[in-house]
């Protein structure tokens, strides 16, 4: 919290102006600058600023698709997985698209791809920041698919409606600051569903439950399953505010007051 909030406060001025810019705009469906739009912004700066257009683009299209739609997120370390915890616009983009899918019989899904050679370079604050990533998403109903094999960490992230359609919103591991897309490219559709499709048939966290998939997850993770969960009900009953308060408007402990919270009561409830 304290880099990510050194940095954006840092850049704040010229981040304020560079995203206002960056609107996603009506009829353009295809964007991808290069990083000289950022050449001024730090680097957490210039993930702040790919995460949110990526997310408003998302967001800006959502509302077209006909069914429940699958998600598909790069991250794979916990540093590029602290957004979803830290970042005040993917809270709430997690609250937007939970709410515009709760009423539909289908669970939402978000699939992650997560290899052994990466969890095995990660420290424990990593995979524990991942463990809680994966933990919040679950919060909201939308059920996690993690698969381990190398290749699938080159598809890009993306929304696919049932074949139909695919928003695609990238801003991690790539050239640009983000690459955005609609597009219904049957080629392109296939690659995506076939990656879903492989994502829910390998998922290494099989069970029914948020409780047994997230202990498998730190089972994966050779995370101790007794000391998060004992941490996160200790972090539950203190509450982020009293280990630090973030100073920019950007960041928020929500995502990880809510992810620790939720751990806490699944323990209360299977206990």
């Amino acid at each position: 919290m304290t880099n990510l909030d050194d940095a954006l406060l840092d850049d704040d001025a010229v981040l304020a102006t560079t995203s206002d810019r960056c609107t996603p705009l009506p009829g353009r469906l295809y964007s991808a600058p290069g990083p000289e739009i950022a050449a001024e912004l730090s680097a957490a700066s210039r993930m702040w600023l790919g995460s949110d257009f990526c997310a408003r683009h998302i967001l800006s299209h959502i509302g077209h698709l006909t069914a429940v739609p699958a998600f598909w997120s790069r991250e794979q370390r916990g540093e590029e997985a602290s957004t979803w915890l830290l970042f005040t616009h993917k809270y709430r983009y997690l609250q937007r698209t939970a709410e515009l899918f709760a009423t539909m019989k289908t669970t939402s899904m978000r699939a992650f791809c997560i290899p052994v050679d990466t969890v095995a370079a990660s420290s424990v604050p990593e995979r524990v920041l991942m463990q809680l990533t994966v933990t919040l998403i679950e919060s909201f109903g939308i059920r996690v698919f993690v698969c381990t094999e190398p290749e699938y960490t080159a598809v890009p992230g993306f929304v696919l409606d049932a074949d139909r359609r695919a928003i695609v919103a990238s801003w991690l591991n790539t050239d640009d600051i983000w690459q955005v897309d609609l597009t219904d490219n049957r080629p392109t559709l296939t690659e995506f569903a076939d990656a879903v499709g492989w994502a829910r048939a390998h998922s290494i966290l099989t069970p029914q439950t948020s409780y047994q998939r997230l202990q498998q997850l730190a089972e994966y993770q050779r995370l101790d399953w007794s000391w998060l969960m004992r941490r996160s009900r200790e972090f539950a009953n203190y509450g982020g505010a009293g280990f630090t308060q973030p100073r920019s408007r950007l960041l928020t402990l929500a995502g990880l007051d809510r992810a620790c919270q939720f751990l806490a009561d699944l323990e209360h409830d299977a206990g």
